[in-house]
């Protein structure tokens, strides 16, 4: 039988020690402290939110990757500038995951021009990446995270930009990811697969 007292209460002052850590020296202890804070917002959002902000700047990969995945679960409604600055800006995978994530979890409807741009292609003029002259696989990920985020926010705008990446012989394979964000849109999305099913297109 659980524990009637589990889990522990947490003190204010509790937090203090794993915030310290976000900034000691050691890379695994920053990305340890990230997760933990994430972990503990519900009893101290105002100072677990800015110390992942914060963290978002750090010089190791790893430790922007966990505080933007931290953010991504509890970040309030209003956090979306802070999502577009990162999936702009950081030029790590893990992070434009994350904050695409975040974005879609916020149901940031200001998202959805860049989201669409990344539907299509790198939108290099906008966004960041590891390695400027890499070809596109290491766009694909993000392709298929920015799809499902438009079918999450209802972007019925972008119905044309995802039946142009699913029709693209040259690019991978999405029929899945594709159907899925029409079938989340509502009305227009189901259209455009019905449209798709009585067309003969669609899946066999």
């Amino acid at each position: 039988m659980p524990d009637a007292a589990f889990p522990p209460q947490i003190s204010p002052d509790d937090i203090l020690p794993v915030l310290a850590y976000l900034t000691c020296d050691n890379e695994m202890l920053r990305c340890a402290a990230a997760r933990a804070t994430a972990g503990m917002v519900d009893d101290h959002r105002a100072q677990s939110e800015p110390a992942l902000i914060e963290a978002l700047m750090d010089p190791d990969p790893d430790v922007r990757a966990d505080a933007m995945e931290g953010l991504a679960l509890i970040a309030p409604p209003d956090a979306g500038e802070i999502f577009l600055r990162s999936l702009a800006g950081d030029p790590v995978r893990e992070v434009k995951l994350a904050a695409i994530e975040g974005l879609a979890r916020i149901g940031a409807i200001g998202a959805v021009p860049i989201l669409r741009s990344l539907t299509l292609s790198r939108a290099e003029e906008q966004i960041a990446w590891e390695d400027e002259d890499s070809d596109w696989e290491d766009w694909l990920d993000i392709q298929i995270a920015a799809i499902g985020a438009l079918g999450r926010l209802g972007a019925g705008e972008a119905i044309g930009d995802l039946l142009t990446a699913w029709s693209d012989e040259m690019g991978q394979s999405l029929d899945v990811v594709v159907f899925d964000a029409l079938g989340a849109m509502g009305a227009p999305g189901l259209a455009a697969l019905m449209e798709l099913i009585t067309g003969g297109s669609g899946l066999s």
